[in-house]
């Protein structure tokens, strides 16, 4: 692949004061400049780390700082000559100067609502896609206007009320390929595994996909917190630290279709996003002192760089052991088409306080029962009608909308943990809009009604 080149080092070597000297944690970030190559970016002014004067550097002196915002959460882009950090919470937009540090762009209203969103740069815009904030994951696609200095809603990619599930970004020509392993349904929390990468056209906002089988790839592209930042971008792609042997990455050249392994020279744990440059690594290791460790917002980090050793041959996506897989696939599938009509013809039994079907079964409690009785005798329940069910001791009708969700989202959840299906949707009413109503998905019957 053409960032596997072997490259020719600089005659000017990087002083090795970098790799000792500490900072703040939450003050430092490491990013590019405009020439691509890699800097420490702090609140105040970034050190150029490939310089051989980085000693002189440090020595110069800084302002003061402006803002109260942790860095190493939070997200740098460039466009052309231009450097801006974005807060963790993907809200709050700073252009970056060199010497005088950051300079606030805009003063949002909704913030706290776009955590581990994608944020990344095109066409000399800003872009987010997707996060997480007040119990909501999402998938929109936003692009910040500097004009007016506020986002702009664009596109969202899943349907109503699914959210991505720390989505990682790749600008491909002038697509962005979305990788994320999980999409995750906001209405009864339950994550769904993604078969596919996303991707979206950034001149006319296009949305398409491609299947990708994200389990062939499972140490490397996996939701945990170690895999949420040891990641790197390239040309055309994006690599992965392996979060059970972190000596080894994988760079998926999207592109091209292929992915290849590669072996660390040392291995990386970083809690912020590693730049790559030539063959190297530079990542951020936190530094462990008596003093430090113990005090929070006192952390210690320093840089650290880590090279591409060895390059392991390519592979198209899903293009090994091809033949065996169809074979098991074909077998695979028709065990299920068996399973599953027999399955099919077989309704969900109601009988005293249980939900039976085959060898498996849920207890309902009393209000449960209720609810479930009245969805087989009317396939639908108005969400009015369980409010009124529960206004039965006198007390408001605030606790009573509380109590009936409380009782639709305990049922849901149990239902789908045994059953792996949905017993209801929710959907809007023929009444009244503003209201819901509960529509029964599955075949369900009373034990004294069984034929």
């Amino acid at each position: 692949m053409f960032f596997f080149a072997i490259c020719v080092l600089n005659a000017q070597k990087v002083d090795s004061l970098f790799n000792t000297r500490s900072f703040l944690k939450k003050n430092i970030r490491l990013g590019y400049d405009a020439d691509n190559n890699p800097i420490v970016i702090l609140k105040n002014k970034y050190l150029e780390l490939l310089k051989p004067n980085f000693r002189e550097q440090i020595k110069n002196k800084f302002t003061a700082e402006k803002y109260s915002i942790d860095l190493s959460s939070s997200y740098s882009v460039n466009i052309d000559s231009n450097l801006y950090v974005i807060s963790r919470d993907g809200s709050t937009v700073y252009a970056y100067d060199k010497k005088s540090g950051l300079k606030k762009l805009n003063n949002p209203t909704n913030t706290k609502s776009y955590f581990k969103s994608s944020i990344f740069s095109y066409g000399g815009s800003i872009f987010r896609l997707g996060g997480y904030g007040y119990f909501h994951h999402k998938s929109q696609l936003f692009k910040f206007d500097f004009v007016n200095r506020k986002w702009i809603f664009i596109n969202q990619i899943l349907e109503d009320n699914y959210g991505f599930i720390n989505p990682h970004t790749v600008i491909v020509d002038n697509k962005v390929h979305i990788i994320s392993r999980h999409k995750v349904n906001n209405f009864n929390n339950k994550r769904l595994k993604s078969k596919y990468i996303y991707t979206v056209n950034l001149d006319d906002y296009n949305i398409d996909r491609y299947k990708f089988d994200y389990l062939e790839y499972a140490p490397f592209i996996f939701n945990n917190p170690f895999s949420l930042n040891n990641y790197f971008k390239v040309k055309n792609g994006i690599g992965f630290i392996n979060h059970q042997n972190n000596r080894k990455a994988l760079i998926f050249d999207f592109k091209e279709k292929t992915s290849s392994l590669v072996e660390l020279g040392s291995p990386i744990a970083s809690f912020s996003e590693i730049i790559h440059h030539n063959n190297k690594l530079f990542h951020l290791c936190e530094t462990h002192t008596s003093s430090s460790a113990t005090i929070a917002g006192q952390e210690k980090a320093r840089v650290c760089v880590s090279e591409i050793e060895r390059v392991h041959r390519e592979e198209s996506f899903g293009g090994i052991n091809y033949t065996n897989r169809v074979g098991l696939l074909s077998v695979a599938f028709s065990i299920f088409l068996i399973i599953y009509i027999q399955r099919k013809r077989s309704p969900f039994l109601l009988e005293k306080k249980y939900i039976k079907k085959g060898e498996k079964s849920i207890k309902l409690d009393i209000d449960e029962k209720f609810f479930v009785e009245c969805l087989i005798n009317d396939i639908r329940v108005e969400n009015q009608t369980l409010i009124s069910y529960f206004d039965k001791d006198g007390k408001s009708y605030d606790l009573n909308v509380k109590r009936k969700n409380a009782m639709i989202s305990k049922l849901s959840l149990k239902f789908y943990s045994q059953f792996q299906k949905d017993l209801f949707i929710k959907a809007p009413s023929s009444v009244d809009k503003r209201q819901g109503v509960y529509v029964l998905k599955q075949k369900i019957t009373l034990a004294n009604k069984k034929s």
